[in-house]
């Protein structure tokens, strides 16, 4: 049975389509080095040429000239000397000196154009001879390979773009002349057929390019998502950028995310006033480098935007201007800024009458809750995200007290997504939340918080849960969560502490997570993002593994990360625990790190018994000899990707 991980035809033809491109682009390179190492000799010998043939200079505004003499006794001989009479006058020896230099200049100019022309005729008759140095200049050639390729729709040649980068990023590591090979590439790639673009994957190579880039953007008139990491260097290039985003009218969705703590803040105008078709939006700024009269209310132009994300790593308050886009942006789905929630409070109540319950200590509760007067329309936001990490940028971490938490609730009851630290009256909040699906906790007590939440409130209908950064998981939260989220589809517990403390509770009449598709259980952060706290201890063991796994027919990727120096010897996972629990037919991705047992025979058994088994990932790892690694390596390396 064939594996569905068997490149298509369609990308096995990109590959090679890029792969040829970029081997003309780089002997076209060749040739521009030949034409330029001929055209530097040429120059040269003509250089040497008049060095020997300039004469003194004339005294008066006549320019210094050294030419080569030759031959000069047969035309103008020194002997003979006789004088002319000018008007009964004699010339004296001076004047006639003074014709002979000048006869002898304008013949040794004539003399010399003469066999430069000579030559010149002579190096344009070895160009003819030579096409390709003659006529196939490197623009010429540039224009076959683009009336040759451009021929594709622009589905196509997004993906060619694409596959084009990223070859070129292996390359270049063994070139010398990176830029200019980049900047021959740009070229190429960033035209009028380009609809996606990603800078991601040539941020690394980038340095010195960012004006070229921002300038090649230019011609990607029709471009509709843009996914920018490289910023400006310096104001050139500022302006260059501004201009390029002003062409870039049809844009749909768009990125501003920068590596480094830069301030994409001077896009806010501009996109506000020309990418009026935008539905997504997330851009890392600082608020107080705003000119007076600018601001994130720029962006209520964009009456189509659906998604928003607004990075602020600046201090000012910034709360008038995001209730005027939750105001104005009707169609608004997902808004994240750091002041979200005090935006909510004024756009209901006041913030300044929530702040005065806070104070005096009164508890918030539904019923005052519908007695105070509400000026603004429910909110229609499926996703309030009150924790977030972007690169470059570190952590937005946002607490507020409880009562807030149901006011935003109230006034948010659309609510999908639910990103926070988990509080206190955690069970109140899902109570008002009737289409809740996904549920995202950092930094939480998930015995106080979710633990009661699991027990008072019904979280059937739970198809995500993911905890981060908390110290406190056990076998009897696990089994809270299976006993009350029967639709599960995504566990994941990262950055946490994991202790074997209480019982693992089948519930009656069905596996604890029947419905389960994706499980993470990794006592590290993931994809480089920095831990909030330190995790004390990490038990999982052989009970726990077959609890989670057991009962779930339609796994499709699983990550495991186990410790030996945390486990129990009785509840060591052996190999036959892990081939049961493992051997799945819809298993596609698996990351199985440090395992306590396993061997190639383990690989050959999950290749016979998942046929959709295309990553194999952590797999140096294991206890395998590099010899074993290898061998498993060259056994199975074409069918399943492993690393």
């Amino acid at each position: 049975m064939p594996r569905r991980r068997l490149t298509s035809l369609k990308t096995i033809t990109l590959l090679e389509t890029a792969r040829l491109s970029l081997s003309a682009i780089e002997n076209i390179l060749l040739q521009e080095r030949d034409e330029d190492i001929n055209w530097r000799e040429w120059v040269g010998h003509c250089k040497r040429k008049r060095s020997y043939s300039c004469g003194d200079e004339e005294r008066g505004d006549s320019s210094k000239k050294k030419m080569r003499f030759q031959k000069i006794d047969k035309d103008v001989g020194s002997g003979n000397k006789r004088k002319r009479n000018s008007e009964d006058g004699i010339e004296d020896d001076e004047t006639i000196h003074q014709r002979k230099r000048i006869r002898l200049e304008n013949y040794s100019e004539t003399g010399d154009l003469y066999q430069t022309g000579i030559y010149l005729n002579k190096k344009r008759k070895k160009f003819r001879d030579d096409t390709c140095v003659a006529y196939s200049t490197s623009d010429l050639l540039f224009s076959v390979i683009k009336k040759y390729f451009h021929g594709m729709p622009s589905t196509l040649w997004n993906e060619y773009a694409k596959i084009l980068m990223d070859e070129a990023v292996k390359r270049i590591r063994y070139r010398d002349e990176g830029r200019k090979y980049f900047e021959r590439i740009m070229d190429y790639a960033f035209c009028g057929k380009l609809t996606r673009c990603s800078t991601s994957a040539i941020e690394g190579c980038s340095s010195g390019l960012e004006e070229t880039l921002y300038r090649k953007l230019r011609c990607c008139r029709k471009l509709e998502s843009l996914n920018m990491t490289i910023a400006p260097r310096n104001d050139a290039g500022l302006s260059t950028a501004i201009l390029s985003l002003q062409h870039l009218q049809h844009l749909v969705t768009l990125a501003l995310l920068p590596p480094t703590r830069y301030s994409f803040h001077w896009t806010v105008k501009v996109v506000g006033r020309y990418c009026l078709q935008l539905r997504e939006l997330k851009i890392v700024y600082n608020g107080d480098l705003f000119s007076e009269g600018e601001g994130i209310t720029d962006f209520q132009r964009c009456r189509s935007i659906t998604s928003l994300w607004l990075f602020n790593f600046g201090r000012l308050c910034e709360t008038k201007g995001v209730c005027c886009l939750l105001q104005t942006l009707t169609d608004l789905k997902v808004l994240f800024h750091k002041e979200l929630p005090n935006a909510i409070l004024e756009m209901t109540s006041g913030r300044r009458e929530g702040m005065l319950q806070e104070s005096s200590g009164q508890e918030y509760d539904g019923a005052s809750v519908g007695a105070q007067p509400a000026t603004a329309r429910p909110l229609g936001l499926e996703r309030i995200d009150l924790c977030w990490y972007e690169r470059g940028t570190g952590y937005q971490l946002v607490y507020i007290p409880s009562s807030f938490f149901l006011r935003i609730a109230q006034t948010c009851p659309r609510i999908r997504l639910l990103n926070l630290i988990g509080p206190p009256c955690l069970s109140e909040i899902v109570q008002r939340l009737p289409q809740l699906r996904v549920l995202v906790l950092q930094q939480a007590s998930l015995a106080s918080s979710l633990g009661s939440t699991l027990q008072d409130v019904d979280v059937s209908a739970l198809a995500v849960l993911r905890v981060s950064d908390v110290w406190d998981v056990s076998h009897d939260l696990v089994s809270a969560i299976a006993r009350s989220c029967p639709g599960l589809q995504v566990l994941s517990v990262t950055s946490s502490s994991l202790e074997a403390r209480g019982r693992l509770v089948t519930p009656p009449r069905r596996a604890p997570f029947p419905s389960l598709r994706e499980v993470t259980l990794v006592p590290s952060a993931l994809a480089g993002r920095p831990a909030l706290i330190s995790p004390s201890v990490w038990q999982l063991g052989a009970s726990l593994t077959r609890y989670v796994l057991a009962g779930a027919p339609c796994l499709a990727s699983v990550h495991l990360h186990y410790k030996d120096s945390d486990v129990a010897p009785a509840d060591m996972p052996s190999e036959p625990d892990l081939e049961a629990v493992l051997c799945r037919p819809a298993l596609r991705d698996l990351t199985l790190e440090w395992p306590p047992a396993a061997s190639p025979t383990l690989v050959e058994r999950l290749v016979e018994a998942c046929p959709a088994l295309t990553s194999l990932a952590a797999i140096t790892t294991w206890p395998l000899s590099p010899r074993q690694c290898a061998d498993v390596i060259a056994s199975y390396g074409r069918r399943i990707d492993i690393t």
